[in-house]
Parts: structure tokens; C-alpha cells; sequence
């Protein structure tokens, strides 16, 4: 098949979405689809290395098509993409209106798209499908009108099919895929721990990652265990009240903050516990699947479909969503147990070479979009 995938946000954003319309591609790609990847030139804006990464690649069967939307909205990129969700709609729709007529012209069997607005090609003829990778944390009235575009769905958990069925009841193709991980992970650099205990969190630095939440926690499991360090890889809006709080609670010394990393499963590899609070609105965080493969115990929410790969108790801890208490006591009870966290490690990462691997899982999805072809066709 031809596969159009549609992610204006990928050269220059590292986020969720971002990474997996990637893997998609390569691997959609290494199974004998020819894809288009559509994507953007932003004006000022740096290519993010995972982006220049995957062009380094040269992989066979992927066209890589870029277009400049800088002058169809003035000072859009000025502002940083996670600060106004207007701006998001607003990149999508004048990207849409951009490469329309590339759509129409090229004429593929099937559009895959990762964020509603993106999503509106129906008029052109061509099935296409939304990959569900998040939910809405309150109704929006106009996703109702903007998912009747949508000729399929994917949700990329049980709890987004979940949240997203209000606006899916006129949708009758609907189908649901996890996200996948690179297994075997292969790690480029030995990272030296510098303590007895070592937390890695990665994310966005935004509110509803949970960021603050886990200094708040981290702050009282140092209380109990000093010889403790945390990792914090990822970078955002809260960057800098993040670290004005580390500085304020004198805890300097215990957090890295180190930006945007290249290699996150190297920290996975070196961390005894990784920790992923996320307050709402994740589907199921690639980073969970990352430090699962590195064969270690993940602390992370329910509500988030993470439920849908941790057996909590089993092959990684579940805790409630915002709650600092619960997060404290999950930290301290797997600190103090080195039988448990190796258990969980041990199953977490065999759950993940069993389910997860990103060949297996891309084969569904390759399965996925033939079958909304077909059916989209009879």
C-alpha cells in the first residue's frame, strides 16, 4: 500500500506523537509499504535529532515531503507548541490547506494522521485513519464535528477508546493498538549512577506529566533515604519553576536536570526505579514501554492506559494520578525492597519481548490499515 502519514510537528517537536509517526514509518516501511511522510519546515526552529536521525537513515520506500507554513500564519512558530492548544489548531489547519493538493494529486490508499485537526482528507477521496494517542482532560464540544472526517479510528489504549467513546458513537470503524518499543534496546553509553539509589523520570516538563508532583514526593523520600539521586530528562514550560523548587527544598546535589537526552533507555538501563506520574491525558507513554524493556520496575498512573501493560504489583507499580502521598510510599516501598524491584524488572521486560516489540506491533497495525481499506472499498 501507499501509506500517507501526516505530522506537521515532527521535525521539530520531541513528544509522543512525534516519535511513534516516526517508528511507524520505518517500520511500515521495512514490511513493504511505500510511505509519504508529510511534515514541516518551520522557520527558526531547530530539527530535533530524533528527526534528523530518521533522515539519516535514507530508508528505502519513504518520501520525505516538507512544507513551509511560516508566512500562512506570522509568529506562529514564535510561540512554543505546548503553551497555546490554539496554536496547535492553527498549524494543523494551515498545514491542511498546504498540502491538500499534494494529497489530492498523489492519491494514496490511506492517510494515518496523530492529532484530530490533521485529520480532514475525507473530501479528498482517500480513506483516512486517526491514531488516537491521548484524550481530551475536559469535552470539547467540536472534536464531534471534526471526527466525522475520520473514516477509522486506532486508540492506542483501552482507556483512550474509553474517554474518546462520546465522540466515536457515528465512527463505525474503530480499532485499538498499544504504541511499541525498540527491543532489544540497545545502549549507547555506560551512565554512572551517583547514588545508592537512582530515579530516572522522562517527559515533558509540563503540568500534566507531573513533574512537580514527583520533586514534591522526591523531596520526602530523601527525608528517609539521603543516598538517593533523581534524573529528570526532558524539557518544557515548567523547566524553570521546576528548578527553582529542587533549588529551594536544597536539593541541588540530588536531581540532574539535564534537558533533552538522545539516549533515554541508557538512564533506564542505569536506574534502579523509573518514574512516570503523569496527572491525565496520556494514552500509554512510550517511556513506559522504554524502561519495561530495560528490564526496570516502573512507577506510574492508572487512568492513563497504563493498564493495559502493567499488572500492577506484577510487572510494575500503578499509583493514583496527581497524589504525592501515594507516589512517596511507592518510591520508599521498592527502595526498600531489591527482591521486588528485581521481579518486577525481570517481568516487565519479558512482557514487553513477548508483546510489544515495535515489529510485531507494526505488523497489526499494517493488518489494520488493509482491513479499513478493504472495508472502506466493499
Amino acid at each position: 500500500m501507499r501509506i500517507a502519514i501526516i505530522q506537521p510537528r515532527t521535525s521539530y517537536h520531541v513528544a509522543g506523537s512525534e516519535k511513534v509517526s516516526l517508528k511507524h514509518a520505518e517500520y511500515l516501511s521495512k514490511i513493504g509499504h511505500t510511505i509519504d511522510f508529510y511534515t514541516s519546515t518551520p522557520e527558526g526552529l531547530e530539527e530535533t535529532f530524533l528527526f534528523k536521525e530518521f533522515v539519516g537513515k535514507k530508508l528505502d520506500k519513504i518520501n520525505m515531503l516538507r512544507f513551509d507554513i511560516s508566512n500562512s500564519v506570522p509568529g506562529l512558530y514564535e510561540q512554543k507548541p505546548d503553551t497555546d492548544h490554539v496554536r496547535w489548531v492553527m498549524e494543523s489547519l494551515a498545514f491542511d490547506e498546504k498540502i491538500f493538493e499534494a494529497i489530492n494529486k498523489d492519491k494514496p490508499d490511506i492517510i494515518l494522521s496523530y492529532y484530530l485537526p490533521d485529520c480532514l482528507f475525507k473530501p479528498a477521496g482517500v480513506p483516512n485513519v486517526l491514531y488516537l494517542s491521548g484524550y481530551p482532560s475536559k469535552p470539547v464540544p467540536w472534536y464531534k464535528s471534526f471526527i466525522k472526517f475520520c473514516t477509522a479510528t486506532i486508540s492506542i489504549s483501552s482507556i483512550v477508546s474509553e474517554k474518546w467513546s462520546e465522540y466515536l458513537q457515528d465512527n463505525s470503524l474503530k480499532y485499538s493498538l498499544g504504541t511499541g518499543v525498540d527491543y532489544p534496546l540497545m545502549i549507547q553509553e555506560k551512565i554512572q549512577p551517583k547514588a545508592k539509589y537512582n530515579l530516572v523520570f522522562a517527559g515533558r516538563l509540563i503540568e500534566r506529566k507531573g513533574i512537580m508532583t514527583l520533586i514534591d514526593a522526591f523531596k520526602q523520600v530523601t527525608a528517609e533515604h539521603a543516598d538517593i539521586h533523581l534524573w529528570v530528562l526532558g524539557d518544557g514550560e515548567l523547566k524553570d519553576v521546576a528548578q527553582q523548587k529542587i533549588s529551594y527544598f536544597g536539593m541541588t546535589e540530588k536531581v540532574s536536570m539535564l534537558g533533552l537526552v538522545n539516549n533515554p533507555h541508557d538512564y533506564f538501563a542505569m536506574a534502579d526505579i523509573c518514574v512516570f506520574p503523569s496527572h491525565q491525558g496520556d494514552g500509554l507513554m512510550g517511556t513506559v514501554l522504554e524502561s519495561m524493556a530495560a528490564g526496570k520496575p516502573a512507577i506510574t498512573t492508572t487512568d492513563n492506559g497504563n493498564e493495559d501493560v502493567i499488572e500492577n504489583g506484577k510487572n510494575g507499580i500503578l499509583i493514583k494520578p496527581n497524589d504525592e502521598q501515594d507516589l512517596k510510599w511507592a518510591i520508599i516501598d521498592l527502595i526498600a525492597n531489591v527482591d521486588k524491584r528485581k521481579l518486577l524488572g525481570e517481568n516487565a521486560k519479558k512482557f514487553i519481548a513477548e508483546h510489544v516489540a515495535w515489529e510485531k506491533n507494526v505488523e497489526k497495525l499494517s493488518k489494520i490499515l488493509e482491513d479499513a481499506v478493504k472495508k472502506l472499498d466493499s
